[in-house]
This record gives structure tokens, sequence and C-alpha cells, in this order.
């Protein structure tokens, strides 16, 4: 059984424009306001009430659209999009460290290690199962006389 509105075509789709571009606005104040605060939930606490606002205008914007007949895949897209960056800049916005970044502040500090001590500790990390990559780029920087970080 499908949910209908008795919406023409046109209108459903510039109501769904209409409230994708109200998300982006309300997530846009999000980012301003957004703080690290680590509580009993999480980063909930430091995530302002527009953030999830706007997702939830996202998901009805989307919704109008699904259970339409014609095609809006553009629109679609754009909005899945805007999605995945919305959740995936939550720890950004917040102030904290992207996921990313951990990775990277892990392998300099197994670079600045062999640079250091002139080899690696097998025992240090299962990372050291190819340590090609570390290897090379500690070559890189001792050659280069560069600072690894």
């Amino acid at each position: 059984m499908k949910a209908r509105l008795g919406w023409p075509e046109q209108r459903r789709q510039q109501v769904s424009v209409l409230l994708t571009i109200i998300a982006l606005l309300l997530w846009s104040h999000s980012i301003i306001y957004a703080r690290l605060e680590i509580g009993h939930w999480g980063l909930i606490g430091g995530i302002p009430a527009t953030f999830f606002v706007a997702l939830s205008l996202l998901t009805v914007a989307s919704a109008l659209l699904w259970v339409s007949k014609e095609k809006h895949g553009k629109l679609l897209c754009l909005q899945l999009l805007i999605l995945i960056l919305a959740l995936g800049s939550i720890s950004l916005m917040t102030g904290g460290s992207h996921q990313f970044t951990n990775h990277g502040y892990r392998n300099l500090g197994y670079v600045d290690y062999i640079v250091r001590n002139g080899h690696f500790d097998v025992g240090v990390s299962t990372y050291f199962g190819w340590p090609g990559a570390f290897v090379l780029s500690a070559i890189v920087a001792k050659i280069g006389s560069v600072n690894p970080e």
C-alpha cells in the first residue's frame, strides 16, 4: 500500500526542493553552534537541535519523491549526498578529530619510531605485517632530512 498525497507531481517536487533548502540552512546554522561536549549519549549533547530538524526535513523531502510516479534521480542523489555529508561531518562540527585523522597520526608515529630507532618492532602492532610503506616513508624522511611531522 503506497501513501499518496493529493498533490500534483510538480508541487511535490517544489515542496521537496524547498525542504532541502531549509534543511541546508538549518544544517549550516548547526555547524556554527556545535560544540565538543561528550556526555552520557556521546556527541549528541554538543549538537544543536537544528541539526536533527535538518535531518528530519531532508528525510521528508526525500520521502516525498520516493512515492512519486516520476523519476527524480538527480534531486534524490543530491539529498543523499547532503545527508552523507551532514552525518559524516559530525565529529568535525563538534571540534573533535575526524576518524581518518587518527590513522594518519598513528602512521606518523610508526614512521617516527623507525626514523629514531633504525628498525621497527614487530610486536608493536599488526600494522607491521607489511611494513613497506612505513620503511619507505622513514627512508625518504631520513635521506631528505625531513621531519616526519
